[in-house]
């Protein structure tokens, strides 16, 4: 699992559409941490609120949305938060 800036798709003024479902959905990665997933498809597992700060400490306390209803109770995503994703292979089978 990696932990990854969220697509700036995903993002609106530097906060989520709230409409939108985030948490399970698979999108384009864009980010700059890992260029091997540039461009991959991936699949949102989790938000990690303040996850980008400098003062980010992962032994403390932290908020992580794992749902859509924990993600909008934790107030969308922001410019500090980090998404949590998986590389994703559709197969199909016929």
């Amino acid at each position: 699992m990696r932990i990854v800036e969220p697509s700036s798709a995903r993002q609106r003024g530097g906060h989520h559409d709230a409409e939108a479902e985030i948490i399970g959905t698979t999108t384009t990665y864009q980010g700059r941490e890992f260029g091997f997933l540039r461009n991959c498809e991936v699949k949102i597992i989790a938000i990690f609120k303040g996850a980008a700060r400098p003062d980010y400490d992962p032994d403390d306390g932290f908020a992580v949305a794992t749902t859509d209803d924990e993600f909008e109770r934790l107030g969308g995503i922001g410019p500090d938060d980090r998404a949590e994703v998986q590389p994703w292979i559709e197969f199909s089978c016929t």
